[in-house]
């Protein structure tokens, strides 16, 4: 697998154009359409968290966005997303390359992945965070 991808998957609040992060995604962003991995995702309270497991039966869906600057958007959203030196390790989120499906076959995207404990949260068997 990739360690470098120009393709970002989003699943929780980076979909919303009403907050900052959103909107600069959206602007900084061209949207290519939905799909969905392997995995979990929780409820973590105002937002999702996603974790990557092949052996669930249960997926993750959500949009990939292609980033024409990657390194400028990613490097925008990661303190977003608890990730750097101001957060504590170890980070709210790893932010890792890893295969999505889609309609037309796979696409290496970037996606990020919870990376706390969820004994509490509410496990969203559906896959959508709304």
């Amino acid at each position: 697998m990739t360690s470098h991808s120009p393709y970002l998957f989003i699943y929780g609040t980076l979909l919303d154009s009403g907050n900052r992060f959103g909107a600069f995604l959206q602007a900084n962003s061209k949207l290519i359409g939905a799909g969905s991995f392997s995995g979990r995702l929780y409820d973590i309270g105002h937002y999702p968290g996603a974790f990557f497991d092949e052996t669930c039966g249960l997926k993750v869906h959500g949009q990939i966005v292609e980033l024409p600057d990657p390194d400028k958007v990613l490097s925008y959203l990661d303190p977003y997303e608890g990730i750097g030196p101001e957060n504590e390790e170890p980070y709210e989120y790893t932010r890792e390359v890893i295969s999505i499906e889609t309609e037309n076959g796979l696409l290496n995207c970037w996606v990020y992945l919870y990376n706390h404990p969820v004994n509490g949260y509410r496990q969203i068997l559906s896959g959508k965070y709304v």
